[in-house]
Order: structure tokens, then C-alpha cells, then sequence
């Protein structure tokens, strides 16, 4: 994992930023696996400063550890303690979910997922919803063992379903989803964002399968909103000049006005998923949720290019992280692993500029990048939409056989005090391990056995400079066949 003190960055140039990165090595984690690996997992940062995760792809055996917290203070995993989530309808005490979306909701301290694909499914399952659903399985070749078969799934969290933090209780909300010809909308890959205004869950792009398994890459005329207070599925139309292409790999991040979400990169999936797609030459967009229209930006100086699988990180509500992702190589015309970072101005979104140096002026001048009472507080979540206040960026390094190199994971957390101990031991060389990668087995949580603390553990990462093209995806816009207008309601009580 690793760590980039944004309380003690020097002031200089951006571009430089990618050097201050520094590697951590996890303290003894009981329970946890060391050699346990997961990617495409459910991620969420929460309010208490700690990571969470639930699931995730692993090919060679079932989770151990489903759900995982990272507590940054005490520099390990913990398996999370209570009942995991159990669909009995459906596979029982234990379904391999990845690629789902999520998201924590304040109002309930709770963290609510949906969508995604089942791994290690059983073939020719029938699933249970409002009513049976057949054929929703398939095989596939393993990624990491080529003689080996996997079966797949297209239904993950069909309903929407909640974690409550302080109860660790699974509950399920029992409003089916939008259906399209008489099926679900079974999507895998969307962002999910919170808007505290109308305490929705919106829902924007992705990858859709139908009942006989046809993919297709979901438009952004419109989008999917989830009522929290009243269990509510609605389809809502967007405008605009330009309406962005369809995609996925994208960001979605709710900005300090706490209306607009600004949406980064992606890529387009062909029908076949298991093939290259194409990065979104549209990249940069925002989107206000009291007028539904979408405002599409020019480059700004200074820019990274468009890009997918990145992370995006707000910063004291003014500065947003643009990091990591794949981008076209111009050598091959894939896509391959970066380590570049952008920060973007987005205090006033009529006019978006990149800043040149970090901390920005903005910061500089005010007492908003520090933690005070009068903004977000350590303790407690306050206005998310402010991003983080101080604190520090964690990324994960995620490396899979042809899928993704040296890249960060977009986690954050707050510190949890104020008196920081100093940081020992050298910082990775990012100039050595540009573009540079190597084919693993796929990790996101790599668990050290017997480290000391995270603060003076600090080793570069093993790469070598091969080159290897990715096997995600991405196509072209497909309009869906769905009214837009429709409002799903509840087919049963909500519990």
C-alpha cells in the first residue's frame, strides 16, 4: 500500500507529486490471509478513517476474509466481525460478488451495495428474485490458469443491500429493479454517488446483460436514482449540448456545491466484453442534479488526457486528484498502466483550470486545509462533499496477469490525530517504474506477516518493463430500450 502525506507536501510543481508516494508495509493482521488476493472489489473510505472492502475476483478459491477493514492508526487488516451477507434464495451463506457498486450513506451509517457479477457461480443456477431467472451463467477461461474453467454470473446484488455499520446487520431493500422486455437491469461496473440534497443513490454508466447474455455499455442520457427514504427506483432523462458517449472505468465524484458530480475518463465496451475497448475521447463532464444537464469541458493546461480505472480524490473541496488509470500506449494502441496525477480547480466550475503547483494558492490562503470544528471533523463524516481536509491518500498496488500494472486505488482516509510521527526510510522512485509493470496473479490486499509499523517500512515495488495489454473492454453507444420516464415502485414492503 501506499501513502502521500497531503498535510506535508512542500509546495511545488504537480507533476512532481508522483515521486512523494511512499510504501507501507502492513503490520500482522489475525484472521487475514497474507497470501489472499482480491480485485474488483466493493471499496468504500469510511467516515472513522477506515477502508473498507467486500468481495472481490479471486479465481483460486472462495474469500476467507469477505469483508476487510484497513485501520491506518494500527496499520493492519481486520476481518469484519458479525454475520457476513447471506442470500439464501441464492447460493446461500457465501456468493462471490464483485464489481458491484457502492456507497456509504451518512443518515443511516450504513454502506449500500448493488449490481456487480457472481464468481465461482454454479452452472445452469436458477436465481431467485421476484420471480425464477434461468441462464444467467456462463463459462469462462481463467485469466491467471488457461486450462482452467470458471463460471460466472450476471446477478450479483440484485436488490439493493445495506451493511449497517453500528449493528453489522444485512438487510436487503425489497424494490426490485427497473425492468427492461420483462427483466431485471443487471448491470456490473457503474459509479455510484450519494446526493445528500435528495438522499439518492445515482447511478451512472456501466455494463448491462440481458437474458441472453448480450452486453452492451450504458448510455448517459439518462441515469439510474435510488430513494433511501422510501425505496424508490426511478429513471431520469438528462440534457445538455453534449451528452456524454457511454462507459465505464469512469469517476464520479460529488463536489463541494453538493449538486454537481464530476465525471472523469472511461471507456467504451464492445457487445464482447472480454476484448480491448476504447477510451472515451469525451472525458471531461459535469453534471448538476437540480437541472439534470450535463456540462462538458475543454482540456485544461496541463492535462493527463483522458484515461479509465483511475482514481479521483477531492481535497479540501477545491482540488481534485486526477491519478493513475490505463491510457493508450502509442506504441501499441493499448491500454497500459500510468502513474501520472493531474489536480483540477473546481471552485468555480464555469471556467475549469488545472493548478501547476500543490498546495494550490487557494489552499495557501485559507485555513481550509486543516482539519477545524467548523468544517469536517475527524470524527465525524460532516459534509462529504468537501472531500478530505488534510489527512493523507492511500493507494493500493493492484497487479493482474494482463489487466492492471502499478496503479492506485482510490482510498483515502482521515487522520485520526494530530501529533504525526515522522516519516522514515527513502520514497519510491516513480521515474524507475513509469509505465513499467509486470503480469502477477491479480492483488489488491497483499497481507505482510510480522512488519513494524507503517510508518518506517518503506521499499519500492518489484517491476520489470514489460509491456502487456489490457483485457478490459469498452464499445459503442447503445440506446437502451427503456422509458425513461418510468418510476419504479416497490413490489413489496420495505422492511
Amino acid at each position: 500500500m501506499y501513502e502521500l502525506d497531503v498535510d506535508n507536501l512542500p509546495q511545488g510543481p504537480v507533476a512532481d507529486i508522483k515521486k512523494k508516494w511512499n510504501l507501507v508495509t502492513i503490520n500482522q493482521s489475525p484472521g487475514v490471509p497474507q497470501d489472499e488476493y482480491r480485485y474488483a472489489t466493493q471499496f468504500v473510505p469510511l467516515p472513522d478513517g477506515s477502508l473498507f472492502f467486500d468481495g472481490g475476483y479471486n479465481e483460486d478459491n472462495p474469500l476467507v476474509a469477505r469483508n476487510v477493514t484497513y485501520d491506518p492508526k494500527k496499520n493492519i487488516w481486520t476481518v469484519l466481525p458479525g454475520p457476513g451477507y447471506i442470500d439464501d434464495k441464492n447460493g446461500g451463506v457465501y456468493r462471490q460478488i464483485y464489481s458491484a457498486a457502492a456507497v456509504y450513506l451518512p443518515e443511516t451509517e450504513s454502506i449500500a451495495f448493488y449490481g456487480g457479477r457472481q464468481l465461482n457461480a454454479v452452472l445452469n443456477f436458477t436465481y431467485t428474485g421476484i420471480k425464477p431467472y434461468a441462464n444467467l451463467t456462463y463459462e469462462k477461461k481463467s485469466e491467471l490458469h488457461p486450462e482452467k474453467t470458471l463460471v460466472e454470473s450476471i446477478y450479483g446484488y440484485n436488490y439493493v443491500t445495506e451493511m449497517n455499520l453500528k449493528t453489522r446487520a444485512w438487510t436487503s431493500r425489497k424494490s426490485e429493479p427497473i425492468f427492461v422486455n420483462d427483466f431485471p437491469t443487471l448491470i456490473s461496473d457503474q459509479t455510484a454517488t450519494y446526493h445528500p440534497g435528495t438522499k439518492a443513490i445515482i447511478f451512472m454508466g456501466g455494463y448491462i446483460k440481458d437474458a441472453l447474455l448480450v452486453g452492451m455499455t450504458r448510455p448517459l442520457n439518462y441515469f439510474l436514482t435510488f430513494d433511501t427514504e422510501n425505496s424508490l427506483w426511478k429513471t431520469q432523462k438528462t440534457i445538455g449540448l453534449n451528452t456524454p458517449t457511454a462507459r465505464v472505468g469512469h469517476t464520479a465524484t460529488m463536489l463541494n456545491t453538493g449538486d454537481d458530480i464530476f465525471m472523469y475518463g472511461g471507456v467504451l465496451t464492445p457487445k464482447n466484453d472480454s476484448l480491448e475497448g476504447n477510451l472515451s475521447a469525451d472525458y471531461l463532464y459535469t453534471l448538476n442534479l437540480r437541472s439534470y444537464r450535463w456540462s462538458v469541458y475543454d482540456r485544461p493546461p496541463d492535462t493527463i488526457g483522458p484515461r479509465a480505472f483511475h482514481s479521483a480524490v477531492l481535497v479540501n473541496g477545491t482540488s481534485l486528484f486526477i491519478m493513475f488509470g490505463r491510457v493508450k500506449s502509442e506504441k501499441t494502441g493499448l491500454l497500459v498502466p500510468t502513474n501520472d496525477i493531474m489536480v483540477l480547480n473546481v471552485t468555480d466550475l464555469s471556467s475549469l483550470t488545472s493548478f501547476s503547483t500543490f498546495p494550490n494558492p487557494v489552499d495557501l490562503n485559507s485555513s481550509a486545509n486543516k482539519t477545524t470544528t467548523g468544517g469536517q471533523s475527524n470524527d465525524q463524516p460532516g459534509d462529504q462533499s468537501k472531500g478530505i481536509s488534510g489527512g493523507a491518500i492511500a493507494g493500493i498496488v493492484v497487479g493482474s496477469v494482463a489487466v492492471i500494472a502499478i496503479i492506485a486505488l482510490a482510498a483515502l482516509y482521515y487522520k485520526k490525530y494530530k501529533d504525526r510521527e515522522e516519516m522514515n526510510g527513502r520514497q519510491v522512485n516513480w521515474d524507475d517504474i513509469d509505465g513499467e509493470y509486470r503480469e502477477d496473479p491479480p492483488f489488491v490486499t497483499k497481507y505482510s506477516e510480522g512488519s513494524t509499523n507503517m510508518r518506517n517500512t518503506l521499499a519500492p515495488p518489484d517491476v520489470s518493463g514489460k509491456e502487456s495489454p489490457s483485457q478490459y473492454t469498452h464499445s459503442n453507444l447503445i440506446k437502451p430500450d427503456v422509458d425513461m420516464e418510468t418510476n419504479a415502485k416497490p413490489d413489496f414492503k420495505t422492511n
